[in-house]
């Protein structure tokens, strides 16, 4: 799917049958309006692990309009409608302190945890290199 970026990047849903895995990285969401994310939940729908975007936070996001990245809460916003299993942050601005990252986790983790149901609940993981899970 193609992503929203200054320059031309895309998402991959990668489907094997019984799991299914997206990545969308390289993205930037400037509304959370349904009419304006509908394709981005339906391509999200049910992942079982959604890897995203979410190298700012709301305050720089917002400093940097048009630089194609994201943030931890769009990203738990995106994830609990299209109903993903876990969400995967991914691609943190390499001058973040890791306490930051790791802040912007529990910030979502807390959107979720006030916005799930039991028919839809999302894990919240921090990427990182090294980082292995089975799907």
């Amino acid at each position: 799917m193609r992503l929203s970026h200054p320059g031309e990047t895309y998402g991959y849903r990668i489907e094997d049958g019984q799991s299914c895995l997206v990545m969308a990285s390289d993205s930037e969401y400037k509304s959370v309006k349904p009419e304006h994310t509908e394709d981005y939940v339906e391509f999200f729908k049910d992942a079982d692990l959604l890897v995203f975007d979410a190298q700012y936070s709301l305050t720089e996001v917002l400093d940097k309009p048009y630089w194609g990245h994201s943030t931890a809460m769009m990203g738990a916003e995106l994830a609990h409608r299209a109903c993903a299993k876990r969400l995967a942050l991914f691609h943190h601005d390499p001058t973040s302190a890791d306490e930051d990252i790791w802040s912007t986790k529990d910030q979502a983790e807390g959107y979720l945890m006030r916005r799930q149901t039991k028919d839809c609940t999302c894990e919240v993981l921090v990427a990182y290199d090294g980082l292995s899970l089975e799907i």
